[in-house]
């Protein structure tokens, strides 16, 4: 999947893992140095300033000791699609934005298994923070709040099927922390289970990432 992302798009391939690191730097107290790396990551592509939010709270030493700073998404989803609107009406106007809002509202929606994904997503959250939020650390919460704005993301998104995805890839390096973190803290054969369930979640992806990559084949021959 992020092979095929970054060869699509290489901008945004320097730029979220720099926004990412920033996040992780600017959490552990090296502010300056995250500000800088922020900065850069905005030079290689704009969409990084969807990371704003977490970048700003944790810049002001936000340690997210509360459950509710994962679910905040809930009412704080419900806003940003009111103003989905108006911002979908903004981003047309770029050039390169246009390619994807154009058919936010087409009446063909994301294939069913997106909605699986989707679901399976929001079923780990669920899981860490009812049973496993007072055993993970403090940077895993910070994964977890930025995996939890990447859902938000696809949700509001979800008549766009690229649109959906460009913008929860934003946090995909957070993403990979949360799926490893049920296998750290889960124990005997529920371990086991769920190991062979990213197993086999890393398969289906790898099998959509070839599909992703056939065009470029001619450049491996």
């Amino acid at each position: 999947m992020l092979i095929g992302s970054d060869m699509a798009s290489i901008r945004s391939g320097v730029a979220i893992p720099l926004m990412s690191i920033s996040l992780l730097l600017a959490f552990r107290g090296n502010r300056k140095i995250a500000l800088l790396l922020y900065v850069v990551a905005l030079t290689f592509h704009l969409s990084v300033l969807v990371g704003l939010l977490p970048f700003v709270l944790v810049m002001f030493k936000v340690q997210f000791h509360s459950r509710w700073w994962v679910l905040s998404w809930i009412p704080g989803g419900l806003f940003a699609k009111i103003g989905l609107q108006y911002v979908v009406g903004l981003l047309s106007n770029n050039i390169r934005a246009g390619v994807y809002v154009d058919n936010l509202n087409a009446s063909k929606g994301p294939p069913s298994a997106y909605y699986i994904y989707i679901g399976l997503r929001l079923l780990i959250l669920a899981l860490i923070v009812i049973f496993y939020w007072n055993k993970i650390t403090a940077e895993s919460r910070l994964a977890l709040f930025c995996f939890s704005i990447g859902i938000v993301l696809q949700i509001l998104f979800i008549s766009n099927n690229a649109l959906s995805w460009r913008s929860s890839d934003i946090f995909v390096m957070f993403d990979v922390v949360v799926l490893m973190l049920p296998l750290k803290l889960m124990k005997g054969h529920y371990r086991l289970l769920y190991a062979a369930g990213l197993v086999a979640f890393g398969l289906v992806f790898f099998q959509f990432g070839v599909r992703i990559m056939e065009p470029y084949q001619w450049i491996l021959s």
